[in-house]
């Protein structure tokens, strides 16, 4: 904790001021106004607290002793393990412009667009535990200079006949790229980091530990040279569309094939420290997590549904729904069942491909910074429940049972209804699985790291 000059009481940083307020006398200071101790210190690192959370392995820094009693990734009410470290000094960092009172507004409105989110987390103890940490991340720039070339063409009609008149074009390119931001922590989920960009990096500050003062911060293991490709990929996605919507060039039509241009040279990564909102609901072996971009409001959230809330809601708007299909409509026998199968094939397709999906959230397969540790390490066999497996086979069985008695036609309608049932039941079968599923898609495991590389597995 950096002490006030006047009193010697504690500050932090007050958000609506941009400056370091006094707890005790209420006087305010530049950040800057605060010196570190030593030059290569200065330089290369500062002193801070680190917080390890025992169950999970969870790391964070900052100077508040007070509201360590929980962790932010896994949820857990424990006092998490502090000790003083050094820390690699970042280049940079936006201060926290939306304060807790806004976030907890955000928040709620965007409640208000769940309505079969379970109830806790509207309980105002969840919306309390928002914790303002800020989150590493790599800050990429590029730059491209050169000439250009490009073969195109430009068609037209003269009377008759469609001419097409072919060119070589040519110019100079002077560009620039600089913000593009990758998360540098396997702590921080790549999914969550790359909903809450963009920044503003205009109002990116040189870094001092005095602006993390009252919040926290998570500490960068990922690699630079991970998402160094991604980056100059995209750079070289917007000068291809700066070279193609120039003025100059307008009405050509340009052959991607047959296009040069001066590769991208990438300047050295800087590492900046980005402010997010962050909370952990937890659930028995499960946890969901929500997001604000600190500087803009940007909103993220894990969204579970509670299957009771959403069983109640389909009642209600089923109970209508059949009773004014059943004033219009006059189904037969087989044509009930023909529909009662076309559920039942989607249901089944639906459910496999969540369940794909699902396996691979669950294993780290979509975060390129947690896959790229996991690489050193033995591959995990992925689980699959017998459920997933029977719900979509049964729905299959179903659809053949159907297009058997559509093709034998059998005389008696009791055919026809016992087929319809049989896809009924396998629907819903399918059907829940399909919110099992989705939940654990909008959930996350409970997290297991460790500071030599992430690793989620539980």
């Amino acid at each position: 904790m950096y002490q006030c000059p006047t009193c010697g009481g504690g500050v932090r940083f007050d958000i609506a001021s941009q400056k370091l307020r006094c707890d005790h006398c209420q006087n305010t200071y530049e950040p800057e106004s605060f010196s570190t101790h030593g030059a290569a210190e200065e330089e290369n690192e500062f002193s801070t607290t680190r917080f390890l959370c025992p169950q999970c392995g969870a790391e964070i820094i900052g100077d508040d002793n007070t509201a360590a009693a929980f962790c932010s990734f896994c949820g857990a009410s424990t006092i998490l393990e502090s000790r003083i470290s050094k820390e690699k000094r970042p280049d940079h960092i936006i201060p926290f412009k939306i304060t807790k009172a806004q976030c907890t507004d955000l928040y709620t409105r965007m409640l208000h667009r769940s309505p079969f989110a379970p109830t806790a987390l509207k309980d105002p103890k969840s919306i309390e535990s928002f914790r303002g940490i800020y989150m590493p991340y790599w800050m990429y720039g590029f730059d491209y200079q050169g000439s250009f070339h490009a073969s195109a063409t430009k068609s037209s009609r003269q009377g008759n006949y469609d001419i097409t008149r072919y060119y070589d074009l040519s110019g100079n390119m002077d560009a620039s790229f600089d913000g593009i931001l990758h998360d540098a922590s396997t702590t921080f989920s790549d999914d969550i980091s790359e909903s809450v960009v963009p920044y503003e990096v205009n109002a990116m500050r040189d870094f001092h530990p005095a602006y993390l003062s009252g919040f926290y911060a998570d500490t960068e293991d990922v690699n630079p040279n991970l998402y160094l490709n991604d980056a100059a990929e995209l750079t070289q996605t917007y000068t291809s569309q700066a070279i193609t919507g120039h003025p100059s060039f307008q009405g050509y039509h340009i052959d991607p094939g047959r296009k040069t241009a001066p590769d991208a040279v990438p300047r050295p990564a800087k590492y900046a420290m980005l402010p997010v909102w962050f909370m952990a609901y937890r659930k028995k072996d499960r946890v969901s997590y929500v997001t604000i971009n600190g500087q803009t409001g940007k909103s993220a959230a894990d969204s579970p549904i509670d299957p009771a809330r959403y069983a109640i809601g389909s009642l209600l708007l089923a109970i209508p729904l059949f009773l004014l299909l059943n004033l219009l409509l006059s189904l037969s026998a087989s044509v009930m069942l023909i529909l009662s199968a076309i559920i039942a094939f989607i249901t089944a397709i639906v459910a496999i491909v969540e369940h794909s999906h699902m396996q691979k959230k669950e294993h780290g397969d979509l975060d390129r910074g947690l896959r790229g540790y996991k690489a050193r390490k033995p591959p995990v066999k992925k689980s699959h429940s017998a459920l997933d497996a029977f719900s979509p086979t049964l729905s299959f069985a179903s659809v053949a049972a159907a297009i058997a008695i559509v093709v034998i036609d059998p005389v008696s309608d009791y055919w026809f209804y016992a087929g319809s049932l049989f896809s009924i039941v396998a629907s819903f079968l399918a059907f829940t699985r399909i919110i099992r599923n989705y939940n654990i898609l909008a959930t996350r495991k409970l997290p297991q790291f460790s500071r030599t590389g992430g690793d989620d597995r539980a």
